[in-house]
């Protein structure tokens, strides 16, 4: 007997696994929760006999809620990452006795717009290269004016942040 009450509750709960996933997927799980709590109210305490506008409204906003989540799934979807790759000048300029650290809290504080229009070589200089200490996959450039940190990957590096020098 209890093993069939274990296995009715397993069945229970794979289905509703599966109906949540679906609900997940289509992006609808705010309208379908709305539909069933207000499903219950009306079953048990009429909440809506007379006041149909109330949940027409609710209705409404959780329709505009899943229109608005799946304009911003389509437009993440759709909208190209914005990358800019590191200028390549060969991997025997890395440097791997020296590594430096990168934290969060130590870094520059942002460039000013005087900072950013006064560039100096920007183009023309070659900046050392160094591996970040507990994190591989990253490098970090040191360049006369800024620090640049690049994140490796399969398609090359990758400018993660740029830190202007006081």
């Amino acid at each position: 007997m209890i093993t069939i009450m274990k296995s009715i509750f397993a069945f229970f709960a794979f289905a509703c696994k599966i109906v949540y996933r679906i609900f997940k997927i289509f992006r609808i799980r705010i309208l379908v929760l709305y539909l069933a709590v207000c499903a219950v109210l009306q079953l048990t305490l009429h909440v809506f006999d007379g006041k149909e506008f109330i949940f027409w409204i609710g209705t409404a906003v959780c329709i505009a809620l899943t229109l608005l989540a799946w304009a911003l799934y389509l437009k993440r979807k759709f909208q190209k990452p914005v990358k800019r790759r590191m200028p390549s000048y060969g991997k025997d300029e890395v440097s791997d006795e020296t590594e430096q650290t990168f934290d969060e809290e130590e870094c520059a504080v942002a460039a000013t717009i005087e900072q950013k229009t006064k560039r100096k070589n920007h183009g023309k200089e070659r900046p050392k290269y160094y591996n970040v200490a507990g994190r591989p996959d990253y490098i970090f450039a040191e360049y006369s004016d800024r620090f640049e940190l690049f994140k490796k990957s399969a398609d090359g590096l990758f400018l993660v942040r740029t830190d202007y020098k006081e």
